[in-house]
C-alpha cells in the first residue's frame, strides 16, 4: 500500500535513531557526573512531561493534519540531541529531557494516530504487526550500530549525527498522506473511554508499562556494571535481543490476520514471556542473561501488537487520535512511576532489583489478566 511507504520509512528511522542511543544515554549522563537520583529524576521528566501533552496532542490529531505534529517533533527531537552533545548542567539536562518528551509525544502519538487512520480495515492486524516489527528490527540494528560507533567516535560526534538526521525526517514529514479531520468534544471522549472494557484494557497495560521506567534507568547500567560489557558488548546484547520482538510482532500480525490466534491468547502468551525474562536476565552469566533477555523480548512483541491492535478495534476510527493518546498516556504513568521507584533502587542495592521488581509486577499483571479474561476484547 504505497500511503503506507514514507509513514513506515519514517517510523523506522526514528525507531532506529532513538534506539542508536537510548540504552547508551545513562552511561553518558553518569561520565558528565550526574548520580543515580539525578539521571532518576532525568528519565522521570522525560516519561512525566509527556502527560501534560499527550491528551492534548491526540485530540489535536483529531482536529489537525498530523503531518505538522509529526514534524514539530522531530524538531524538538533534534535540539535534545545537539542538546545532549555540549550540556552537563544538570538544570539544562532537565529542560532538554522535557523538550525531547514533548517531541516524543508530538511524533509517537501523530504518527500512531496517522497510521491507525490510513490503514485498511481488512489488513489490520497484519500492517499493525509489520509497523511494530519494522520499527522494531530498525531499533535493534540501531542498539546494535550505537555500540559499535561508539566504540569508535565519542558521544558528542553521535549525538550530533543523530539531530542531522531527525532534522531530515522532520522535513520528510511534511509530505506525510492527508487524513480526515474531525471535530468532538471532550465528552465524545468520555462516552468511548468509561466502558468497562476500555478501563481494563487501560489498567492493563499501565501495568505493563511499569517495566519501561525500570529499563529506562537501570538495563544498560546493568548491562555495563552486573555483565561487565562495554559499548560494544552492550549495542550486541540489546541489538540481538530487541530483534525478537520485531520478529513476534509481524508474526502474530499474520497469525491474527489470519484467525490463527485471538487477543487474549497474545495477551497471555506475552505477559507471561516478558515478566519471566525480565526476572531471569539478571543471572549474572553472559549467555544465560542474553537467553531470557530474548523471552523478555518475545513477550514484549505479543504485548505491544495486542496493545496497538486492541487500539484499533476498541474506538471509533475518527476519535482514534484522542483515545489511542489515553493509553499512551496510562502507559506513560506506568513508566513515569516505574522510573522514580527504580532510579533510587538501582544505584543503592544493585541494578538487578528494579528488573527483577518490574518482573514480578507484569507477572502479578497476568494473574489479573487470567480473573479477569471476559473484560478484554477477543
Amino acid at each position: 500500500m504505497k500511503t503506507l511507504r514514507l509513514p513506515f520509512a519514517i517510523a523506522f528511522t526514528e525507531s532506529f535513531l532513538f534506539q542508536l542511543l537510548v540504552f547508551f544515554t545513562p552511561l553518558l549522563l553518569r561520565e558528565k557526573g550526574l548520580t543515580g537520583s539525578q539521571i532518576g529524576i532525568l528519565y522521570g521528566i522525560f516519561l512525566g512531561a509527556g502527560l501534560l501533552f499527550t491528551l492534548p496532542t491526540g485530540i489535536s490529531n483529531d482536529r489537525f493534519k498530523s503531518r505538522y505534529l509529526i514534524s514539530l517533533g522531530l524538531i524538538l527531537n533534534s535540539i535534545f540531541f545537539w542538546g545532549m552533545a555540549y550540556f552537563s548542567s544538570f538544570s539544562v539536562l532537565c529542560l532538554l529531557y522535557f523538550l525531547y518528551s514533548i517531541g516524543k509525544q508530538f511524533f509517537g502519538v501523530s504518527l500512531n494516530a496517522l497510521i491507525y487512520k490510513i490503514i485498511h480495515p481488512e489488513q489490520s492486524a497484519l500492517k499493525l504487526g509489520q509497523f511494530i516489527g519494522g520499527k522494531t528490527l530498525l531499533a535493534a540494528l540501531g542498539a546494535f550500530l550505537g555500540g559499535i560507533l561508539l566504540g569508535i567516535f565519542d558521544f558528542k560526534i553521535v549525538f550530533l549525527s543523530a539531530g542531522f538526521f531527525s532534522l531530515l525526517l522532520a522535513v520528510a514529514a511534511l509530505f506525510l498522506p492527508n487524513q480526515e479531520t474531525y471535530k468532538f468534544s471532550v465528552l465524545t471522549y468520555r462516552k468511548d473511554i468509561w466502558k468497562k472494557e476500555v478501563l481494563f484494557f487501560a489498567l492493563v497495560m499501565f501495568l505493563f508499562a511499569l517495566h519501561y521506567g525500570a529499563e529506562q534507568t537501570s538495563y544498560g547500567l546493568f548491562l555495563q556494571e552486573n555483565l561487565h560489557l562495554d559499548k560494544k558488548g552492550i549495542g550486541i546484547y540489546t541489538g540481538s535481543t530487541i530483534a525478537f520482538l520485531g520478529i513476534i510482532a509481524i508474526y502474530f500480525g499474520y497469525l491474527t490476520q489470519h484467525g490463527k490466534l485471538n487477543a487474549i491468547k497474545t495477551l497471555l502468551i506475552g505477559f507471561s514471556l516478558s515478566g519471566i525474562g525480565h526476572i531471569l536476565m539478571t543471572i549474572p552469566d553472559f549467555y544465560t542473561s542474553i537467553f531470557f533477555r530474548s523471552i523478555h523480548e518475545i513477550g514484549d512483541g505479543a504485548t505491544i501488537f495486542f496493545m496497538h491492535y486492541g487500539i484499533y478495534k476498541l474506538f471509533p476510527i475518527e476519535r482514534i487520535g484522542g483515545n489511542s493518546s489515553l493509553i499512551t498516556l496510562i502507559s506513560a504513568m506506568g513508566g513515569f512511576i516505574g522510573a522514580l521507584i527504580t532510579g533510587p533502587l538501582g544505584a543503592n542495592l544493585g541494578y538487578q532489583y528494579p528488573l527483577i521488581l518490574s518482573g514480578v509486577a507484569i507477572l502479578a499483571s497476568l494473574v489479573l489478566v487470567l480473573l479477569n479474561k471476559k473484560q478484554l476484547l477477543n
